[in-house]
């Protein structure tokens, strides 16, 4: 008996020992759903092996370890296929859409079969959650949350959501599922929106869009009999006739309308919701149309303002008005008028009457041609009646004396005498060198060059202008003078520039690029190929630009012999280049087999003149040599070692030269030039140690270059000449002598320069 009791509790221990190996897999409740939006695109677990879209189950595990996650087996029936991967806090199963039920299991936690509640779509996502019952204890669920959003297609609406101000146009409120929410959408000149939307559990947001229903509408004004008529509504103007107005809120509203000479109209209408009420207001005119005339020289005023010249037609209000008629030297007409309403009027002004005066006219000699404002009245001695009041310009003729101009006065009433002697004079014609100056005789105009007329005897100075220019001569007239009188005003100053455009051609050229001025004035483009100004006697600045660049040639004229100027607007060149020089040692020339000197150079091609020239009208396109000048300048690191009277002589220094180029070139390109100019060399070895000299290389040297260009490509001869009383131990009064050779990088001609 005592055997089967030990035999039954080491049956209960031992099913008490290894009960978690009872304990279910269980698919909790209600975890199985789809998920929204979710399409497979993993192209390696797309297909399962008939050819059949995969859908993607997501599982998600509780009280399962992540090893024992990596541990479940998963099955199904026969057609069914699967692949697995294994995620953060969950197992992907990529399984047959058409596949029924689904069986997970663990060695140590048993198994379960979930069949599926609906069926899948394929490459469609799915998702739920395995437990494993074992101590297991259930995470409370979180309450649910989800989006409001409310939208209103106006920006400046306002929402509020139970009452309290959410925002303005569009707003965004998370709320528990479930709850019911009222909101409102307000806005100026549009119905209000209300309403209360439920909160529900769903991926998307809970969304109420609203389009507002305008509160407003428009209105549009025409006047008769005419438009123009200017429109205020509720005592805000809003324009002019015909016009249209703003958004105006829906229901009652007062109109004015006013305009000059027409009666005020005051009146209301109505505004409906989204439409446009068309008024058409007749206006009542408050005015009467009047036509005046009076003599076609004179002018009208019409209460005592000018309104016109002989005639005049227009509107006027009804009541009493003066018209009158007013004339230089005449007395005024003046009549007035009173207008009523309803009858159209026709003013006609009298004539204003004319007052006079006379001259009486003499001369010595006798017998002079009378012309008085212009008109040829006979010939002294003459009375001159009915001559209007004011000043008149009188002039006197007579062949052989002198032409008499004066202004005379006419007064009311009275005669004027005028009594003249008139001077001999010559019948002269006069001209200067360009047809149509300006012809003055003792500073009274007679007329554009040529200009026939008598000059008295004398002394008279004659001046002719021409553009500002003014020349002014004496001559004196009498009876052998010469008949013929010439003045030549200022100085023919041709001015022409030119620009090198590929270093051999000179282009004479000048347009709007190069503003050109004398003497600081401003002067039209030039004409190509040259252009003609005319300067007076003296000094002038003559300066053209080209792109910022100025180039100025001062002249100085002294007679009036024509000055040809040439001005040379091409940009000053600039050169950057490398050059080696080999020295001579031991009768060898240093190419190749050492440093010798090597030097990064730049130059400045400050000026070049042509020294002749060749015109060519057809293209015009001058050619020829030039000379010039320039400064170049470098740096070059020498390291020159040989044997000389069985001493080694080693220079090794860094050399600075500052060198003064001239040159003869074709345009702006050199073809041969000679270089001189001081060099600073400082020592950056022991020269002592090699040449036992008592002095080193450093110091001021003296450098001397000569040599031609080939295109980028320069050739030279060099002597380095010591300022510093230094000899070489062979006794030659020079440091060194060498070969260059050289390359120009010149950034201008490596494109298509366009002036």
């Amino acid at each position: 008996m005592k055997s089967i009791h030990k035999r039954f509790l080491l049956l209960i221990i031992t099913l008490i020992l290894s009960f978690p190996l009872f304990a279910q897999l269980e698919v909790k409740e209600g975890s199985f759903k789809e998920v929204p939006g979710f399409v497979n695109i993993n192209m390696e677990k797309m297909y399962d092996d008939n050819d059949k879209p995969y859908a993607v189950l997501k599982i998600k595990t509780e009280n399962i370890g992540s090893k024992e996650r990596r541990e479940l087996n998963f099955g199904g029936d026969a057609r069914t296929f699967f692949e697995v991967e294994y995620k953060d806090g969950e197992v992907w199963l990529y399984i047959s859409y058409y596949a029924s039920f689904i069986k997970i299991s663990h060695e140590e936690h048993s198994s379960t079969e979930f069949y599926f509640p609906f069926d899948m779509k394929p490459k469609c996502g799915y998702e739920m959650t395995l437990i494993n019952k074992f101590n297991y204890k259930p995470v409370p669920d979180k309450p649910d949350f989800n989006y409001l959003i409310i939208k209103a297609d106006q920006a400046n609406a306002t929402i509020s959501i139970d009452g309290q101000y959410a925002g303005e146009g569009q707003v965004a409120k998370s709320f528990k599922v479930g709850e019911n929410h009222s909101w409102k959408i307000e806005c100026d000149l549009y119905h209000t929106e209300s309403g209360s939307t439920t909160i529900m559990k769903d991926t998307m947001a809970m969304t109420v869009e609203k389009t507002l229903r305008p509160a407003f509408g428009y209105v549009n004004i025409v006047t008769t009999p005419e438009n123009g008529a200017t429109v205020f509504v509720d005592n805000k103007k809003i324009g002019e006739t015909p016009c249209k107005s703003d958004r105006l809120k829906s229901g009652e509203h007062t109109i004015r309308v006013m305009q000059e000479m027409f009666s005020t109209v005051e009146q209301t209408f109505v505004i409906t919701d989204g439409n446009t009420t068309d008024l058409k207001i007749n206006m009542s005119a408050n005015f009467i149309n009047v036509k005046v005339s009076t003599d076609k020289n004179s002018d009208i005023y019409i209460d005592n303002e000018l309104v016109g010249k002989g005639s005049w037609s227009g509107r006027m209000t009804e009541g009493d008005h003066v018209f009158e008629a007013r004339k230089e030297s005449h007395r005024n007409s003046i009549q007035s008028y009173s207008f009523v309403l309803g009858k159209d009027e026709t003013v006609v002004i009298p004539d204003p009457k004319p007052i006079y005066g006379s001259l009486d006219i003499c001369t010595t000699p006798m017998g002079a041609t009378i012309i008085l404002d212009g008109k040829k009245l006979g010939t002294t001695p003459l009375i001159v009646n009915d001559v209007l009041i004011g000043n008149h310009e009188l002039r006197l003729e007579k062949t052989d004396c002198a032409t008499l101009e004066k202004m005379v006065e006419v007064k009311e009433d009275e005669m004027v005498a005028v009594n003249e002697t008139l001077s001999d004079a010559k019948y002269v014609t006069i001209s200067s060198d360009t047809k149509g100056d300006k012809i003055y005789v003792d500073g009274k105009y007679v007329g554009t060059s040529p200009v026939s007329t008598y000059v008295r005897y004398g002394e008279v100075i004659i001046t002719a202008e021409s553009n500002g220019i003014k020349e002014e001569q004496k001559f004196f007239i009498n009876d052998n003078s010469n008949n013929n009188i010439k003045i030549i005003v200022g100085t023919k100053v041709f001015i022409d520039t030119y620009v090198y455009h590929d270093g051999y051609t000179l282009i004479y050229k000048h347009d709007k690029q190069e503003p050109s001025f004398i003497d600081d004035i401003y002067v039209d483009s030039f004409k190509i190929p040259s252009s003609i100004v005319k300067l007076s006697k003296g000094k002038h600045v003559i300066m053209t630009k080209r792109d910022g660049v100025k180039r100025k040639k001062t002249i100085n004229i002294k007679t009036h012999d024509d000055v040809d100027i040439s001005i040379n607007t091409t940009q000053r060149r600039n050169w950057f280049g490398f050059e080696y020089i080999g020295f001579k040692k031991n009768h060898v020339w240093s190419f190749l087999y050492s440093v010798s000197s090597i030097g990064l150079t730049y130059e400045r091609n400050v000026n070049q003149w042509l020294i002749s020239r060749k015109w060519i009208e057809n293209p015009k396109v001058k050619e020829g040599p030039t000379i010039g000048w320039a400064l170049k300048s470098g740096i070059y690191y020498t390291d020159n070692k040989f044997a000389d009277n069985d001493i080694t002589v080693h220079y090794k220094s860094i050399d600075v030269p500052v060198l003064f180029r001239g040159y003869l070139g074709a345009g702006a390109n050199q073809l041969l030039w000679i270089d001189c100019g001081p060099m600073l060399s400082y020592d950056i070895g022991d020269s002592k140690k090699y040449d036992e000299r008592s002095n080193s290389i450093s110091g001021l040297n003296m450098r001397c270059d000569v040599g031609f260009n080939f295109f980028l490509i320069s050739v030279g001869y060099t002597v380095v000449v010591p300022l510093n009383n230094q000899k070489r131990t062979n006794g030659d009064s020079y440091l060194w002598q060498g070969i260059i050779v050289g390359i120009s990088i010149d950034p201008f001609s490596l494109k298509d320069i366009k002036w």
